[in-house]
């Protein structure tokens, strides 16, 4: 059986993050030109790509094409991870997700493009913040409505998994025990032990931020003379600063992407002692059954 779960995630943290867990569950990278990715998501890929007019694309819009941002592999299975975006992006979730439940048919009279051994899922990935983690689920229910219509089962619980209408679905959605927060608030922990000096220090570091340099510097032309002048004040988010700043520790230069993807912090031994990470494998191991 050919399993192949889109996996669509707010942003490219979570997919390293995810990356990371599953790498320790025997997964690895699938690199390899898109006509031998497994039918029929190699059609779909391909004719992403021949969507994009790109004489019309702005060049920071080409990298934002619908096309995964990572792929993982093991024996039958193929997870494509998206970094779609948060809430304001549920149009291109949905257009996604649609293009995937078109795949699959609806009565006996279709036919599909899919082998007897294909098995599509897709399932959801989302920061709980300060909404929580219900009022994320509800979102979720929402957004499968608005593609497959009225559901009689929608999802009530974190971690879920229910086949609807032919597709697999699931969602997962990141928080504290308090059923708040985000990523970071999972990730830094984990990070931290036995490293405790590092961030105390880096935590210590990013204290002494001016709040006024956090304003955008722009360049403006008064009457054909360039100045500098202070715009708004660019959205500030103290713990992925924290990730930054110990990820320059280990890859000099590096993104936080690359930091919560190779550097030591997040090792094997904390991961599988990790409740959360636990949880998160529990749940991916639903859609390869």
């Amino acid at each position: 059986m050919t399993r192949i779960i889109l996996t669509l995630c707010e942003g490219p943290h979570d997919v390293a993050f995810l990356y990371r867990i599953l790498k320790t569950e025997g997964y690895q990278s699938f690199n390899k030109k898109l006509q031998e990715f497994p039918t029929p998501i190699a059609d779909l890929l391909i004719e992403e790509v021949k969507l994009a007019d790109v004489e019309e694309l702005k060049i920071d819009q080409v990298k934002n094409r619908l096309l995964p941002r990572e792929v993982l592999h093991k024996t039958d299975t193929y997870i494509l991870f998206y970094a779609i975006g948060g809430a304001s992006k549920a149009e291109l979730r949905k257009s996604l997700v649609d293009s995937i439940y078109a795949l699959i048919p609806q009565n006996e009279n279709e036919i599909s493009p899919l082998s007897d051994d294909t098995d599509l899922s897709v399932i959801y990935f989302f920061d709980a913040d300060n909404q929580g983690v219900e009022a994320r689920i509800k979102q979720i229910n929402s957004e499968i409505i608005s593609v497959l219509g009225d559901i009689a089962d929608p999802f009530e619980n974190n971690g879920e998994k229910k086949k609807i209408k032919g597709l697999n679905l699931g969602g997962f959605v990141f928080s504290t025990n308090e059923g708040k927060g985000k990523l970071e608030d999972i990730l830094i922990p984990m990070m931290k032990e036995s490293n405790e000096k590092i961030f105390e220090d880096a935590a210590i570091f990013l204290e002494n931020a001016d709040p006024e340099r956090q304003k955008e510097l722009k360049l403006i032309d008064e009457d054909g003379t360039l100045k500098e002048t202070r715009g708004k004040k660019v959205k500030y988010d103290i713990q992925k600063s924290l990730v930054g700043v110990v990820g320059q520790l280990q890859r000099s230069g590096s993104s936080n992407v690359v930091a919560i993807r190779f550097t030591d912090y997040v090792s094997l031994d904390k991961i599988r002692k990790d409740q959360n990470c636990s949880q998160i494998i529990t749940f991916f191991k639903l859609f390869e059954q």
